[in-house]
């Protein structure tokens, strides 16, 4: 919470000028509120800065936005400043900064029901190992294996590790799950994890 709400104090001019941007383009709030799955199997309200029109479908599948996504709207997705307003959900109690990144409840229930009851063992993420992957264009459920490493593995290192992906992925470079369990090898000392 001290992270996200130094992190949010620093980042307010920016989430401010992002926002006149995409009112402008959008015509109408530059915040995007939608329920989301969370710890214990919560719904609560997740925030983002808008990178879609507003016409564009509330239950539309990730694979169908391309057609709906303008310039503005591509910018802010793959250089994932739309996820900054999630620090509220931080300061609210909601998410924490490094975790499974929460589902939308008519996608969570196409998940596996000891998946989705596993990840939501613990606070969702603004980002995680799923999100800065290379299973990322994926639908959560495809990625499976990132998610349950984390969970089995969880620790301060590995989030500051996540951390340190994200800025990378901003920048286009994503991980393979090789990659994750080669970094909790060397920091235990031991043969890895398995998926």
């Amino acid at each position: 919470m001290l992270v996200a709400t130094v992190c949010g104090l620093l980042l307010l001019p920016l989430v401010f000028a992002i926002a006149i941007v995409s009112t402008a383009a959008f015509r109408q709030s530059p915040i995007f509120a939608q329920k989301r799955i969370g710890r214990g199997g919560q719904e609560f309200v997740f925030y983002k800065l808008r990178s879609l029109p507003g016409t564009t479908p509330a239950s539309i599948d990730k694979f169908d936005l391309e057609p709906h996504l303008t310039r503005w709207g591509r910018i802010l997705r793959r250089s994932k400043l739309d996820e900054l307003p999630q620090l509220v959900n931080v300061l609210r109690g909601d998410m924490s900064l490094v975790g499974p990144r929460p589902e939308v409840p008519a996608l969570n229930t196409r998940l596996d029901a000891e998946f989705s009851d596993h990840r939501t063992l613990v606070r969702p993420g603004i980002t995680g190992p799923w999100q800065v992957s290379d299973a990322a264009h994926l639908l959560i459920g495809d990625g499976e294996a990132y998610d349950r490493a984390y969970l089995a593995a969880a620790s301060p290192g590995l989030d500051l590790w996540l951390l340190w992906r994200t800025v990378a992925a901003a920048a286009g470079q994503t991980i393979t799950f090789d990659d994750m369990d080669r970094w909790l090898a060397r920091a235990r000392g031991s043969g890895g994890i398995t998926a």
